[in-house]
């Protein structure tokens, strides 16, 4: 959904029209905007992991200096992001996407892969995505 579809569903629960409330007080959700998406931090995290995971990764490192810059500045902008773990986040999902690449070429009918091999790739892929999504 759009913002300007969020936009027009405000503006028609303004006037009376049957909008869930919810969508009208939790706009960000709707937007696909999760809880840490306000700040800037998650937003250069957001880019990062997107780059990473699509292969550009001299994108992926300059938006990794960037989020670097922005954490070890938070002191002079607002302090409550210091307990934003970006860093680390990043870090776990350099890793779960290095596992997902290693377990599709492991898993390339193509690679020769012997099948133990294959189950291997794919528990490090599952246990990397556990960690990023825990953390």
């Amino acid at each position: 959904m759009t913002q300007l579809h969020v936009m027009t569903f405000a503006n028609n629960a303004a006037m009376g029209a049957d909008v869930p409330d919810d969508l009208v007080h939790n706009v960000d959700e709707y937007l696909g905007e999760g809880l840490y998406s306000r700040r800037l931090t998650d937003k250069i995290l957001s880019a990062f992991n997107q780059a990473y995971a699509t292969g550009e990764f001299e994108v992926a490192d300059i938006l990794r200096q960037a989020l670097s810059h922005a954490v070890d500045n938070t002191d002079s902008v607002g302090g409550e992001r210091r307990r934003h773990p970006a860093l680390s986040q990043a870090e776990l999902w350099v890793r779960y996407v290095n596992a997902r690449n290693a377990y599709k070429t492991a898993s390339d009918p193509l690679s020769g892969a012997a099948p133990e091999t294959v189950e291997t790739a794919l528990n490090r892929m599952k246990e990397a995505y556990r960690r990023w999504s825990a953390a």
